[in-house]
Protein backbone atom coordinates (compact mmCIF):
# COMPACT_ATOMS: atom_id res chain seq x y z
CA UNK A 1 0.00 0.00 0.00
CA UNK A 2 1.66 3.76 -1.07
CA UNK A 3 1.72 6.11 1.24
CA UNK A 4 1.99 9.61 0.26
CA UNK A 5 2.39 12.86 2.60
CA UNK A 6 1.62 16.02 0.64
CA UNK A 7 2.67 19.27 2.67
CA UNK A 8 2.50 22.67 1.23
CA UNK A 9 4.70 25.25 3.50
CA UNK A 10 3.57 28.43 1.57
CA UNK A 11 4.92 30.79 4.15
CA UNK A 12 8.64 29.47 3.46
CA UNK A 13 8.41 32.25 0.62
CA UNK A 14 9.19 34.70 3.12
CA UNK A 15 12.37 33.33 4.41
CA UNK A 16 14.46 33.77 1.01
CA UNK A 17 13.34 37.31 0.62
CA UNK A 18 15.96 37.21 3.12
CA UNK A 19 17.42 41.23 2.81
CA UNK A 20 14.21 42.41 1.11
CA UNK A 21 13.51 45.74 1.23
CA UNK A 22 10.61 45.91 3.60
CA UNK A 23 12.93 43.82 6.19
CA UNK A 24 14.57 45.74 8.59
CA UNK A 25 17.80 44.64 10.08
CA UNK A 26 16.78 45.87 13.46
CA UNK A 27 13.50 45.50 15.02
CA UNK A 28 12.08 46.18 18.51
CA UNK A 29 9.29 43.55 19.07
CA UNK A 30 7.62 42.90 22.48
CA UNK A 31 4.36 42.55 23.69
CA UNK A 32 2.58 44.14 27.06
CA UNK A 33 2.41 40.71 30.22
CA UNK A 34 -0.10 42.44 32.43
CA UNK A 35 -0.12 41.02 36.06
CA UNK A 36 -2.87 43.81 37.11
CA UNK A 37 -5.83 42.17 37.49
CA UNK A 38 -4.08 39.05 36.40
CA UNK A 39 -4.50 39.65 32.72
CA UNK A 40 -1.99 38.21 31.20
CA UNK A 41 0.02 36.21 34.31
CA UNK A 42 -0.35 34.76 36.51
CA UNK A 43 -3.76 33.24 36.26
CA UNK A 44 -2.30 30.29 39.14
CA UNK A 45 -2.62 32.15 42.65
CA UNK A 46 0.06 30.54 45.40
CA UNK A 47 -2.88 31.09 48.09
CA UNK A 48 -0.77 27.79 50.14
CA UNK A 49 2.62 27.94 48.84
CA UNK A 50 2.97 24.98 47.60
CA UNK A 51 5.56 23.49 45.61
CA UNK A 52 2.54 22.71 43.06
CA UNK A 53 1.11 25.80 43.00
CA UNK A 54 4.43 27.66 42.49
CA UNK A 55 5.36 25.52 39.82
CA UNK A 56 1.87 25.83 37.76
CA UNK A 57 2.67 29.58 38.35
CA UNK A 58 5.98 29.42 36.40
CA UNK A 59 4.67 26.97 33.79
CA UNK A 60 2.41 29.87 33.31
CA UNK A 61 4.75 32.41 32.40
CA UNK A 62 7.23 29.43 30.59
CA UNK A 63 4.27 28.82 28.28
CA UNK A 64 4.34 32.59 27.42
CA UNK A 65 7.73 32.90 27.09
CA UNK A 66 8.03 30.22 24.42
CA UNK A 67 5.21 31.31 22.53
CA UNK A 68 6.96 34.54 22.05
CA UNK A 69 10.49 32.55 21.13
CA UNK A 70 8.32 30.57 18.38
CA UNK A 71 6.72 34.17 16.85
CA UNK A 72 10.33 35.66 16.83
CA UNK A 73 9.81 38.30 19.06
CA UNK A 74 13.26 39.58 21.56
CA UNK A 75 11.72 41.52 24.20
CA UNK A 76 9.07 41.38 27.10
CA UNK A 77 7.28 44.14 28.98
CA UNK A 78 6.51 42.46 32.38
CA UNK A 79 4.37 44.42 34.99
CA UNK A 80 6.66 44.55 37.92
CA UNK A 81 4.62 46.76 40.19
CA UNK A 82 1.04 47.60 39.15
CA UNK A 83 -0.36 49.32 41.80
CA UNK A 84 2.56 50.68 44.63
CA UNK A 85 3.36 46.94 45.23
CA UNK A 86 6.29 44.61 44.06
CA UNK A 87 6.28 41.19 42.10
CA UNK A 88 10.23 41.02 42.75
CA UNK A 89 12.11 40.71 46.48
CA UNK A 90 11.45 44.31 48.21
CA UNK A 91 12.98 45.86 51.15
CA UNK A 92 10.72 49.27 50.08
CA UNK A 93 7.59 48.03 49.18
CA UNK A 94 5.58 45.09 49.43
CA UNK A 95 4.31 41.64 47.45
CA UNK A 96 2.05 42.36 45.10
CA UNK A 97 -1.32 40.59 45.77
CA UNK A 98 -1.84 39.98 41.92
CA UNK A 99 0.75 36.49 42.82
CA UNK A 100 -0.64 34.96 45.90
CA UNK A 101 -4.33 36.92 46.42
CA UNK A 102 -3.00 38.30 49.91
CA UNK A 103 -1.16 41.58 49.37
CA UNK A 104 2.18 41.47 51.58
CA UNK A 105 2.41 37.29 51.12
CA UNK A 106 5.86 35.97 49.87
CA UNK A 107 5.12 33.70 46.88
CA UNK A 108 8.37 31.65 47.75
CA UNK A 109 9.91 32.19 45.09
CA UNK A 110 11.52 35.25 43.27
CA UNK A 111 9.19 36.05 40.57
CA UNK A 112 11.53 38.60 38.29
CA UNK A 113 14.70 36.75 38.74
CA UNK A 114 12.89 33.28 37.42
CA UNK A 115 11.58 36.14 34.50
CA UNK A 116 14.60 37.92 33.65
CA UNK A 117 16.51 34.28 33.52
CA UNK A 118 13.70 32.66 31.64
CA UNK A 119 13.23 35.42 29.05
CA UNK A 120 16.98 35.27 28.33
CA UNK A 121 17.51 31.51 27.67
CA UNK A 122 14.60 32.37 25.20
CA UNK A 123 16.45 35.13 23.20
CA UNK A 124 14.35 37.74 24.71
CA UNK A 125 15.23 41.09 26.43
CA UNK A 126 13.11 41.50 29.92
CA UNK A 127 12.04 45.33 30.40
CA UNK A 128 9.89 45.81 33.90
CA UNK A 129 6.90 47.59 33.12
CA UNK A 130 6.43 49.98 36.49
CA UNK A 131 2.98 52.05 37.37
CA UNK A 132 5.02 55.02 39.44
CA UNK A 133 2.10 56.68 40.94
CA UNK A 134 -0.62 53.91 40.85
CA UNK A 135 -2.02 53.07 44.31
CA UNK A 136 -5.34 52.07 43.98
CA UNK A 137 -7.85 52.01 41.13
CA UNK A 138 -11.86 51.90 41.40
CA UNK A 139 -12.21 48.21 42.05
CA UNK A 140 -9.60 47.86 44.30
CA UNK A 141 -8.35 48.98 48.02
CA UNK A 142 -6.06 47.97 50.56
CA UNK A 143 -5.99 47.47 53.87
CA UNK A 144 -5.48 50.36 56.89
CA UNK A 145 -2.71 48.45 58.43
CA UNK A 146 -0.85 48.57 54.60
CA UNK A 147 2.76 49.78 54.57
CA UNK A 148 1.90 53.44 52.55
CA UNK A 149 -0.93 54.05 55.00
CA UNK A 150 1.28 53.35 57.39
CA UNK A 151 4.23 55.23 56.76
CA UNK A 152 3.35 57.66 54.57
CA UNK A 153 -0.48 58.37 54.12
CA UNK A 154 0.08 62.11 53.29
CA UNK A 155 1.94 61.18 50.12
CA UNK A 156 -1.79 60.16 48.72
CA UNK A 157 -4.07 61.84 46.80
CA UNK A 158 -7.25 60.40 47.33
CA UNK A 159 -10.13 60.77 44.62
CA UNK A 160 -14.39 60.37 44.99
CA UNK A 161 -13.82 57.63 42.38
CA UNK A 162 -12.22 55.47 45.30
CA UNK A 163 -8.78 56.12 43.33
CA UNK A 164 -5.14 57.10 45.15
CA UNK A 165 -2.33 57.70 43.50
CA UNK A 166 1.26 58.78 45.24
CA UNK A 167 1.78 62.89 45.08
CA UNK A 168 4.05 63.46 42.31
CA UNK A 169 4.47 67.38 43.47
CA UNK A 170 5.92 66.50 47.46
CA UNK A 171 9.95 65.68 46.34
CA UNK A 172 10.19 63.00 48.80
CA UNK A 173 7.71 61.12 46.89
CA UNK A 174 9.24 61.62 43.34
CA UNK A 175 12.53 60.29 44.90
CA UNK A 176 11.03 57.06 46.62
CA UNK A 177 9.75 56.31 42.82
CA UNK A 178 13.89 56.36 41.84
CA UNK A 179 14.27 54.56 45.00
CA UNK A 180 12.15 51.96 44.07
CA UNK A 181 13.46 51.99 40.59
CA UNK A 182 16.81 51.90 41.82
CA UNK A 183 16.72 48.68 44.32
CA UNK A 184 15.48 47.03 41.19
CA UNK A 185 18.50 47.75 38.75
CA UNK A 186 20.70 46.75 41.65
CA UNK A 187 19.08 43.87 43.13
CA UNK A 188 18.24 42.79 39.20
CA UNK A 189 21.62 43.93 37.73
CA UNK A 190 20.70 41.72 34.51
CA UNK A 191 16.93 42.91 33.45
CA UNK A 192 16.99 45.30 30.48
CA UNK A 193 14.86 48.02 30.71
CA UNK A 194 12.29 49.78 33.12
CA UNK A 195 9.39 51.07 31.52
CA UNK A 196 5.92 53.37 32.59
CA UNK A 197 2.98 53.52 31.27
CA UNK A 198 0.51 56.35 31.22
CA UNK A 199 -0.64 56.69 34.93
CA UNK A 200 0.53 59.50 35.89
CA UNK A 201 -2.14 61.89 37.15
CA UNK A 202 -5.09 61.14 37.10
CA UNK A 203 -8.40 63.18 35.05
CA UNK A 204 -10.48 63.79 38.69
CA UNK A 205 -7.87 66.04 39.62
CA UNK A 206 -8.65 68.34 37.64
CA UNK A 207 -12.46 68.41 39.47
CA UNK A 208 -10.88 68.87 42.86
CA UNK A 209 -8.31 70.51 44.95
CA UNK A 210 -6.34 67.54 45.97
CA UNK A 211 -3.32 68.80 45.67
CA UNK A 212 -3.47 72.80 46.44
CA UNK A 213 -1.59 72.50 49.69
CA UNK A 214 1.07 70.60 48.27
CA UNK A 215 1.02 72.97 45.20
CA UNK A 216 1.67 76.17 47.96
CA UNK A 217 4.23 74.50 50.19
CA UNK A 218 6.63 73.09 47.10
CA UNK A 219 6.48 75.27 44.14
CA UNK A 220 9.29 77.61 44.52
CA UNK A 221 9.26 78.93 40.97
CA UNK A 222 5.73 80.32 41.23
CA UNK A 223 4.63 77.93 38.46
CA UNK A 224 0.65 77.42 37.64
CA UNK A 225 -0.49 74.26 38.95
CA UNK A 226 -0.78 72.73 35.35
CA UNK A 227 2.76 74.04 34.76
CA UNK A 228 3.61 72.91 38.52
CA UNK A 229 2.07 69.41 37.60
CA UNK A 230 3.58 68.63 34.34
CA UNK A 231 6.93 69.76 36.14
CA UNK A 232 6.54 67.12 38.87
CA UNK A 233 6.17 64.48 36.55
CA UNK A 234 8.95 65.51 34.34
CA UNK A 235 11.54 65.81 37.57
CA UNK A 236 10.05 62.50 38.76
CA UNK A 237 11.26 60.80 35.23
CA UNK A 238 14.38 62.77 35.52
CA UNK A 239 14.90 61.66 38.93
CA UNK A 240 14.56 58.27 37.88
CA UNK A 241 17.08 58.85 34.35
CA UNK A 242 19.62 59.88 36.40
CA UNK A 243 19.19 57.20 38.59
CA UNK A 244 19.58 54.74 36.43
CA UNK A 245 22.52 56.61 34.36
CA UNK A 246 24.64 56.39 37.46
CA UNK A 247 24.01 52.69 38.59
CA UNK A 248 23.77 50.84 34.66
CA UNK A 249 23.24 53.26 32.40
CA UNK A 250 22.64 49.89 29.97
CA UNK A 251 19.45 50.00 31.18
CA UNK A 252 16.92 51.40 29.01
CA UNK A 253 14.14 54.01 30.32
CA UNK A 254 11.55 54.01 28.39
CA UNK A 255 7.62 55.53 28.86
CA UNK A 256 4.47 54.58 26.99
CA UNK A 257 2.13 57.78 27.46
CA UNK A 258 -1.51 57.75 25.82
CA UNK A 259 -1.28 58.17 21.95
CA UNK A 260 -2.46 62.09 22.09
CA UNK A 261 -0.06 64.01 23.33
CA UNK A 262 -2.30 67.37 23.29
CA UNK A 263 -4.88 68.58 21.20
CA UNK A 264 -3.16 72.64 21.13
CA UNK A 265 -1.23 74.19 18.86
CA UNK A 266 -0.38 76.70 21.18
CA UNK A 267 1.01 74.10 23.96
CA UNK A 268 3.06 72.49 21.01
CA UNK A 269 4.58 75.82 20.09
CA UNK A 270 7.16 75.91 22.75
CA UNK A 271 8.71 73.10 21.21
CA UNK A 272 8.75 74.20 17.76
CA UNK A 273 6.16 71.28 16.94
CA UNK A 274 3.49 71.06 14.76
CA UNK A 275 0.15 68.86 15.86
CA UNK A 276 -1.00 66.04 13.62
CA UNK A 277 -3.64 66.99 11.49
CA UNK A 278 -7.30 66.86 11.71
CA UNK A 279 -6.32 64.57 15.24
CA UNK A 280 -9.02 64.85 18.04
CA UNK A 281 -9.70 63.11 21.26
CA UNK A 282 -8.33 63.72 24.88
CA UNK A 283 -5.68 66.52 25.37
CA UNK A 284 -3.61 64.16 27.93
CA UNK A 285 -0.91 67.37 28.42
CA UNK A 286 -3.68 69.49 30.54
CA UNK A 287 -5.76 66.44 31.25
CA UNK A 288 -3.54 64.20 33.03
CA UNK A 289 -0.24 66.24 32.72
CA UNK A 290 1.79 64.04 30.76
CA UNK A 291 4.39 65.75 28.68
CA UNK A 292 6.15 63.63 26.51
CA UNK A 293 7.47 66.24 24.51
CA UNK A 294 9.22 67.17 27.37
CA UNK A 295 10.98 63.74 28.17
CA UNK A 296 12.48 63.49 24.70
CA UNK A 297 13.59 67.27 24.60
CA UNK A 298 15.51 67.04 27.74
CA UNK A 299 16.89 63.35 26.55
CA UNK A 300 15.48 61.61 29.97
CA UNK A 301 14.34 58.81 28.55
CA UNK A 302 15.62 55.99 25.65
CA UNK A 303 12.49 55.40 23.73
CA UNK A 304 8.65 56.17 23.78
CA UNK A 305 6.10 53.78 23.05
CA UNK A 306 2.68 55.66 22.91
CA UNK A 307 -0.13 54.05 23.26
CA UNK A 308 -1.62 54.34 19.51
CA UNK A 309 -4.73 51.47 20.15
CA UNK A 310 -6.76 53.18 17.08
CA UNK A 311 -7.23 51.81 13.53
CA UNK A 312 -6.11 53.42 10.48
CA UNK A 313 -8.82 55.58 8.84
CA UNK A 314 -11.14 54.78 7.20
CA UNK A 315 -10.87 51.59 9.35
CA UNK A 316 -10.92 53.73 11.91
CA UNK A 317 -11.88 57.36 12.63
CA UNK A 318 -10.31 60.08 11.02
CA UNK A 319 -9.48 61.72 14.33
CA UNK A 320 -7.24 59.12 15.56
CA UNK A 321 -5.90 58.07 12.53
CA UNK A 322 -3.11 55.79 13.01
CA UNK A 323 -1.51 56.51 9.54
CA UNK A 324 -0.97 60.44 11.10
CA UNK A 325 -0.12 59.54 14.57
CA UNK A 326 2.31 57.11 14.38
CA UNK A 327 4.33 59.05 11.87
CA UNK A 328 4.09 61.99 14.12
CA UNK A 329 5.60 60.76 16.53
CA UNK A 330 8.35 59.27 14.83
CA UNK A 331 9.16 62.38 13.78
CA UNK A 332 9.54 63.93 17.04
CA UNK A 333 11.74 60.80 18.42
CA UNK A 334 13.60 61.95 15.31
CA UNK A 335 13.99 65.64 16.72
CA UNK A 336 15.45 64.39 19.87
CA UNK A 337 17.22 61.73 18.76
CA UNK A 338 15.50 59.03 20.44
CA UNK A 339 13.30 55.97 19.74
CA UNK A 340 9.92 55.19 19.03
CA UNK A 341 8.14 51.95 19.22
CA UNK A 342 4.87 52.02 18.58
CA UNK A 343 2.55 50.05 20.86
CA UNK A 344 -0.37 48.44 19.05
CA UNK A 345 -4.27 47.68 20.74
CA UNK A 346 -4.77 43.98 19.35
CA UNK A 347 -7.39 43.93 22.35
CA UNK A 348 -9.31 46.23 20.27
CA UNK A 349 -10.14 43.11 17.75
CA UNK A 350 -8.52 44.35 14.63
CA UNK A 351 -8.14 42.04 11.90
CA UNK A 352 -5.34 40.81 9.98
CA UNK A 353 -5.32 43.09 7.20
CA UNK A 354 -5.57 46.44 9.88
CA UNK A 355 -2.39 45.04 11.78
CA UNK A 356 -0.09 44.20 8.52
CA UNK A 357 -1.01 48.31 7.63
CA UNK A 358 0.19 49.27 10.65
CA UNK A 359 2.91 47.21 11.10
CA UNK A 360 3.53 48.88 6.97
CA UNK A 361 3.36 51.98 8.10
CA UNK A 362 5.96 51.50 10.94
CA UNK A 363 8.39 49.79 8.89
CA UNK A 364 7.59 53.10 5.89
CA UNK A 365 8.55 55.44 8.52
CA UNK A 366 11.56 54.10 9.77
CA UNK A 367 14.07 51.60 8.25
CA UNK A 368 16.89 51.62 11.44
CA UNK A 369 15.17 51.55 14.30
CA UNK A 370 11.02 50.64 14.02
CA UNK A 371 9.57 49.08 16.65
CA UNK A 372 6.04 47.43 17.40
CA UNK A 373 4.44 46.55 21.24
CA UNK A 374 1.49 44.43 21.52
CA UNK A 375 -1.17 45.10 23.90
CA UNK A 376 -1.69 42.54 24.96
CA UNK A 377 -0.04 39.09 25.50
CA UNK A 378 -3.00 36.90 25.63
CA UNK A 379 -4.41 38.79 22.62
CA UNK A 380 -1.09 38.40 20.41
CA UNK A 381 -1.42 34.57 21.59
CA UNK A 382 -5.00 34.33 20.83
CA UNK A 383 -5.16 31.67 18.26
CA UNK A 384 -8.37 32.63 17.26
CA UNK A 385 -7.05 36.50 16.40
CA UNK A 386 -4.15 34.40 14.81
CA UNK A 387 -1.79 37.41 15.24
CA UNK A 388 1.15 35.42 15.97
CA UNK A 389 0.58 33.33 13.31
CA UNK A 390 0.11 36.43 10.87
CA UNK A 391 3.37 38.20 12.39
CA UNK A 392 5.40 35.41 11.69
CA UNK A 393 4.54 34.47 8.57
CA UNK A 394 4.61 38.23 7.03
CA UNK A 395 6.99 40.20 9.20
CA UNK A 396 8.48 38.08 11.90
CA UNK A 397 9.93 35.65 9.37
CA UNK A 398 13.54 35.80 11.10
CA UNK A 399 14.98 36.57 14.60
CA UNK A 400 16.70 40.24 14.99
CA UNK A 401 18.07 42.33 17.35
CA UNK A 402 16.19 44.88 18.52
CA UNK A 403 17.82 48.62 17.39
CA UNK A 404 20.88 49.98 18.58
CA UNK A 405 20.74 52.79 21.12
CA UNK A 406 23.51 55.14 19.31
CA UNK A 407 23.22 58.13 21.69
CA UNK A 408 25.33 56.13 24.83
CA UNK A 409 28.77 54.31 24.47
CA UNK A 410 29.65 50.95 26.31
CA UNK A 411 32.57 48.53 25.62
CA UNK A 412 32.13 45.96 22.99
CA UNK A 413 34.70 42.76 23.47
CA UNK A 414 35.81 40.86 20.07
CA UNK A 415 34.84 37.06 20.26
CA UNK A 416 37.60 34.38 19.08
CA UNK A 417 38.23 31.11 18.97
CA UNK A 418 35.08 29.35 18.22
CA UNK A 419 34.60 25.93 18.40
CA UNK A 420 32.39 23.12 18.69
CA UNK A 421 32.61 20.94 21.52
CA UNK A 422 30.07 18.36 21.42
CA UNK A 423 26.64 19.77 21.53
CA UNK A 424 28.41 22.79 23.02
CA UNK A 425 29.10 25.75 21.07
CA UNK A 426 32.22 27.64 22.81
CA UNK A 427 34.40 30.81 22.07
CA UNK A 428 36.40 33.19 23.91
CA UNK A 429 35.40 36.79 24.84
CA UNK A 430 35.94 39.05 27.95
CA UNK A 431 32.26 40.13 28.01
CA UNK A 432 30.76 40.27 31.35
CA UNK A 433 27.96 42.65 31.01
CA UNK A 434 26.05 41.78 27.57
CA UNK A 435 24.85 39.13 25.61
CA UNK A 436 25.94 37.25 21.70
CA UNK A 437 24.13 36.83 18.90
CA UNK A 438 24.34 32.87 17.96
CA UNK A 439 24.77 32.49 13.73
CA UNK A 440 24.10 29.66 11.57
CA UNK A 441 25.69 29.86 8.17
CA UNK A 442 25.55 27.69 5.24
CA UNK A 443 28.89 27.03 3.90
CA UNK A 444 29.99 28.49 0.79
CA UNK A 445 27.43 31.02 1.36
CA UNK A 446 27.57 34.68 2.08
CA UNK A 447 26.76 35.80 5.55
CA UNK A 448 23.64 37.65 6.30
CA UNK A 449 22.13 39.24 8.83
CA UNK A 450 19.29 36.26 8.68
CA UNK A 451 21.04 33.84 9.60
CA UNK A 452 21.04 34.80 13.18
CA UNK A 453 19.06 32.01 15.03
CA UNK A 454 19.36 33.44 18.88
CA UNK A 455 20.28 35.34 21.22
CA UNK A 456 21.80 34.21 24.79
CA UNK A 457 22.92 35.88 27.55
CA UNK A 458 25.72 34.01 29.41
CA UNK A 459 28.90 34.58 31.53
CA UNK A 460 30.62 30.87 30.41
CA UNK A 461 30.77 31.83 26.61
CA UNK A 462 29.26 28.82 25.56
CA UNK A 463 25.79 27.51 24.34
CA UNK A 464 23.86 24.48 23.55
CA UNK A 465 23.52 23.88 19.92
CA UNK A 466 21.78 20.16 20.75
CA UNK A 467 18.41 21.52 18.85
CA UNK A 468 20.73 22.07 15.95
CA UNK A 469 22.58 19.31 15.75
CA UNK A 470 21.06 18.73 11.87
CA UNK A 471 23.26 21.99 10.97
CA UNK A 472 26.75 20.79 12.01
CA UNK A 473 27.61 19.23 9.16
CA UNK A 474 26.62 21.65 6.30
CA UNK A 475 26.29 25.35 8.45
CA UNK A 476 29.02 26.98 9.89
CA UNK A 477 28.35 28.80 13.39
CA UNK A 478 29.59 32.26 14.36
CA UNK A 479 28.89 34.06 17.36
CA UNK A 480 29.33 37.98 17.73
CA UNK A 481 29.55 39.57 21.38
CA UNK A 482 26.05 42.34 21.37
CA UNK A 483 27.00 45.20 24.57
CA UNK A 484 24.24 47.02 26.87
CA UNK A 485 23.86 49.53 24.18
CA UNK A 486 22.76 46.73 21.36
CA UNK A 487 25.68 47.15 19.57
CA UNK A 488 27.04 44.19 17.85
CA UNK A 489 30.67 43.14 17.19
CA UNK A 490 31.86 41.33 13.93
CA UNK A 491 31.24 37.94 14.20
CA UNK A 492 33.41 35.12 14.75
CA UNK A 493 33.11 32.12 12.83
CA UNK A 494 34.51 28.46 13.92
CA UNK A 495 37.22 27.22 11.99
CA UNK A 496 36.25 24.38 9.39
CA UNK A 497 36.15 23.01 5.69
CA UNK A 498 34.53 25.19 3.56
CA UNK A 499 32.88 22.59 1.63
CA UNK A 500 29.59 21.35 1.99
CA UNK A 501 29.47 17.43 2.76
CA UNK A 502 27.26 16.09 0.18
CA UNK A 503 26.59 12.86 0.50
CA UNK A 504 25.80 10.77 -2.09
CA UNK A 505 22.01 9.27 -1.09
CA UNK A 506 21.77 5.75 -1.09
CA UNK A 507 19.42 3.07 -2.74
CA UNK A 508 16.59 4.11 0.51
CA UNK A 509 16.39 7.53 -0.41
CA UNK A 510 15.96 9.13 -3.55
CA UNK A 511 15.34 12.86 -4.55
CA UNK A 512 13.61 14.34 -7.80
CA UNK A 513 12.58 17.88 -8.41
CA UNK A 514 9.18 18.16 -10.78
CA UNK A 515 8.35 22.00 -11.40
CA UNK A 516 9.79 23.20 -8.32
CA UNK A 517 8.37 20.03 -5.82
CA UNK A 518 10.71 18.50 -4.21
CA UNK A 519 9.68 14.35 -4.47
CA UNK A 520 11.70 11.76 -1.95
CA UNK A 521 10.91 8.39 -1.81
CA UNK A 522 12.14 6.02 0.33
CA UNK A 523 12.42 1.59 -0.06
CA UNK A 524 11.83 1.70 3.90
CA UNK A 525 11.04 3.85 6.58
CA UNK A 526 13.56 6.65 7.01
CA UNK A 527 13.51 9.49 9.27
CA UNK A 528 13.86 12.54 7.11
CA UNK A 529 15.20 16.01 8.18
CA UNK A 530 14.30 19.07 5.73
CA UNK A 531 15.73 22.50 6.79
CA UNK A 532 16.27 25.90 4.82
CA UNK A 533 19.87 27.62 5.03
CA UNK A 534 18.75 29.46 7.89
CA UNK A 535 18.04 26.20 10.10
CA UNK A 536 14.47 26.39 9.97
CA UNK A 537 13.22 22.86 9.86
CA UNK A 538 10.75 21.94 7.26
CA UNK A 539 9.73 18.82 7.65
CA UNK A 540 11.03 16.40 10.56
CA UNK A 541 9.23 12.94 10.68
CA UNK A 542 9.37 9.29 9.73
CA UNK A 543 8.40 9.11 5.79
CA UNK A 544 7.26 5.46 5.07
CA UNK A 545 7.32 5.19 0.89
CA UNK A 546 7.09 8.94 -0.30
CA UNK A 547 7.13 12.28 0.72
CA UNK A 548 6.24 15.95 -1.55
CA UNK A 549 6.88 19.35 -0.64
CA UNK A 550 6.23 22.59 -2.56
CA UNK A 551 9.06 24.94 -1.75
CA UNK A 552 9.96 28.20 -3.55
CA UNK A 553 12.94 28.58 -5.42
CA UNK A 554 16.51 28.48 -2.21
CA UNK A 555 18.52 26.29 -1.09
CA UNK A 556 17.54 23.04 1.03
CA UNK A 557 19.26 20.54 3.19
CA UNK A 558 17.61 16.82 3.34
CA UNK A 559 19.24 14.69 5.92
CA UNK A 560 18.22 10.93 6.77
CA UNK A 561 20.86 9.35 9.39
CA UNK A 562 24.19 10.15 8.57
CA UNK A 563 23.55 11.36 4.93
CA UNK A 564 23.13 15.07 4.21
CA UNK A 565 22.29 16.43 0.74
CA UNK A 566 21.99 19.97 -0.79
CA UNK A 567 19.46 20.77 -3.41
CA UNK A 568 19.06 24.12 -5.34
CA UNK A 569 15.48 24.56 -6.36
Amino acid sequence: MNYRTTLVFLFIVSFFSLLSASTPQREFRATWVATVSNIDWPRTKITSGTTAQINAQKNELITILDSLQSANMNAVFLQIRPMADALYITNITTWSSYLTGTRGKNPGYDPLKFAIEEAHKRGLELHGWMNPYRYTNSSTTHSAQDYLMLQHPDWLLNFSTGEKILNPGIPAVRTHIAQVTKEIIVNYPTIDGIVWDDYFYIESIGTGNQDENTHQNFNPNGLSIKDWRRDNVNKTVKEVYDSIQIINPGVRFGISPRGIWGTKQSDANQYGVTLPAGITGADNYNGIYCDGLAWLSQGTIDYISPQLYWATYPTGGKGQDYNQLAPWWQSVANKYGRHFYSSQGLYRGFENDEIGRQMDKNREINTVSPGSVFYNTTYFLNKGFNYNGFLLKNYFQNYILPPEITWKNAPLFPVSNVRVEGDDLKWDCEQTDGSFAIFAVPKNMSFQPTFMITRCWTNENEFSISKYSHLKETHNFGVASVNRMEKMSEVSFQSSNTEIPNHSVSNNLNVSIVHSELHITVEKPVQVVVFAVNGLIIFDEMVRNELSLMLPKGIYFIKTNNETKKIVL
